[in-house]
């Protein structure tokens, strides 16, 4: 598996759809997550050269992947890889139906639903009519901050991925649209949710208005040497 190659893995995806649908592939798709965890984690690939067959695993394995990717069988380093492709990748994770990712978070709560959290982050949103994203759409971290024992948990697993670590076009734009996914979290009944998203929007805000002066300065600087 260390030696796999970009171009395999739409092969390797293909294989696993017609071998590991079922209950009876559950073993095989358990060792087949394990190895790759174990590429990530110890060799030069990433999430990205297994983009394809983790999509297929999530769909058609959906408790085994969270097992390995989130659960108990996580490791950082393993689990890193798929966090906040926000935007960038289709996460595996959100191939997995809601109700089965609150379902898997069901079995171990106080565990699983600050780890499910951590992976997601606080933007991604469950859209139902996929022609827009401001009709017919709910917030998932709305969703997890609903079902979770405890709140203060997933908030502080939000906390990490509030600012980007990658994005294209402008910074300030980013932050702009993350305010805007993180809106429904202002109008949350919870005191403490609301509270946390008032000051999660104003660090935004802050943030978006301070990536928009530099890039003032920067398209300035570079008008200049025209």
């Amino acid at each position: 598996m260390s030696n796999h190659r970009a171009n395999d893995d739409y092969r390797l995806s293909e294989m696993v759809k017609v071998c590991l649908s079922g209950t009876d592939a559950v073993d095989p798709a358990r060792s087949l997550c394990r190895a790759i965890a174990g590429a990530i984690m110890t060799s030069w690939q990433t999430v990205h050269d297994f983009q394809d067959t983790a999509l297929a695993l999530a769909c058609l394995q959906p408790g085994v992947f969270l097992d390995v990717f989130v659960g108990n069988e996580r490791d950082d380093a393993t689990a890193d890889p798929y966090r906040y492709s926000y935007r960038t990748f289709r996460k595996p994770l959100l191939t997995i139906p809601t109700e089965q990712l609150l379902a898997w978070a069901d079995g171990h709560p106080d565990q699983r639903y600050p780890r499910l959290a951590a992976n997601l982050g606080p933007f991604e949103h469950i859209v139902f009519d996929e022609a827009t994203e401001d009709d017919g759409s709910t917030s998932l971290a709305a969703t997890l901050l609903d079902h979770a024992p405890d709140k203060a948990a997933i908030l502080a697993a939000f906390e990490a991925s509030l600012r980007p670590s990658g994005w294209s076009g402008n910074l300030s734009d980013e932050l702009e649209s993350r305010r805007k996914r993180l809106s429904p979290l202002l109008a949350h009944a919870d005191a403490t949710v609301k509270a946390w998203a008032v000051e999660a929007d104003r660090t935004l805000a802050k943030a978006a208005d301070a990536a928009r002066r530099d890039e003032r300065q920067r398209a300035r600087r570079e008008q200049s040497f025209e």
